[in-house]
């Protein structure tokens, strides 16, 4: 579910997990919202679902100059006596959609957790409902195969070299130079987990190739700052490896307090029935506790 199975914390580390303010209590009922939330285009979808959309800036460095639109949605807490606040979904990929995250998550959140959250997905800028952007890529480049390449059978990555440096020489002439920035990011990849060619799992993407240095500096993780923060990791998680957990476990420090779930795959939460660590992100979601020490949920 796109709460955890994209969520999270990537970083330097590049690893998976889910990364939680500790919840606050709010007044009860929920804040009046400047948005105008409407229907949702879609079928199969929560009939609880809206949908409104939010104007941000092209160019966050020019925050006054050219406007795109974010599409976002929301399913309203159910009670909003117990309101604590929102749980944001974050739909990863990078470049996959998530406005309609909240109509697949209310399925698998325990009902406490329904109630007292609103439960909000979106489109990143670029993608489903978003303002569009496009590189103009050839048609055969959009396959899933070339977005997430795979080795050859005998392991080379030849053509995928080729096609990622094509790739990002292309959408790097486009005018979102800062929208893209995420992109910028070198790809940690898997040697085990799922050892289906000679090669690795998934290898070299067009951020290998990205011409221009990254719009932000890295954001650098310190023990320093609230010390409200859980980390969520399956051990065996084939896209976004579990060394990479640990070394921002590592760089939190105090902060963090981090959940290790024995399985496999990339979503954690609500997702392989391991009731160690449901029980364990539930209870932070509603009472704000962190179990004293890092936990392995087997």
């Amino acid at each position: 579910m796109p709460i955890i199975h994209r969520t999270a914390a990537t970083l330097a580390a590049a690893s998976a997990v889910l990364s939680l303010a500790a919840p606050v209590a709010r007044a009860s009922g929920a804040s009046e919202s400047p948005l105008s939330w409407g229907s949702c285009q879609g079928t199969g979808l929560d009939s609880r679902q809206r949908c409104a959309t939010v104007s941000v800036p092209l160019d966050y460095s020019r925050p006054h100059g050219e406007q795109i639109t974010i599409a976002v949605s929301r399913i309203a807490g159910e009670q909003p006596g117990q309101r604590r606040g929102v749980l944001l979904l974050i739909p990863g990929g990078p470049g996959g959609s998530g406005l309609n995250g909240p109509s697949s998550a209310v399925k698998r959140l325990p009902q406490a957790v329904r109630d007292a959250y609103d439960i909000v997905g979106f489109d990143p800028r670029g993608v489903g409902r978003s303002t569009p952007v496009s590189c103009d890529l050839a048609h055969e480049d959009l396959s899933m195969v070339r977005l997430r390449p795979w080795p050859a059978p005998d392991g080379g990555i030849a053509r995928n070299v080729e096609t990622a440096r094509r790739i990002a020489t292309t959408c790097n002439d486009v005018v979102w130079p800062r929208s893209t920035a995420g992109y910028q990011q070198a790809v940690t990849t898997d040697r085990a987990a799922h050892p289906l060619t000679a090669g690795m799992p998934v290898n070299v993407m067009p951020c290998s190739f990205w011409p221009a240095p990254p719009a932000e500096a890295p954001v650098e993780v310190t023990p320093d700052g609230p010390s409200n923060i859980l980390l969520v990791q399956n051990l065996r998680d084939p896209a976004t490896p579990f060394s990479g957990a640990l070394r921002l476990r590592e760089a939190f420090g105090a902060r963090a307090r981090m959940v290790a779930v024995d399985s496999g795959g990339h979503d954690a939460y609500l997702a392989n029935g391991n009731a160690c660590g449901d029980r364990t992100v539930t209870d932070f979601l509603l009472n704000g506790r962190r179990p004293a020490r890092d936990v392995l949920c087997r």
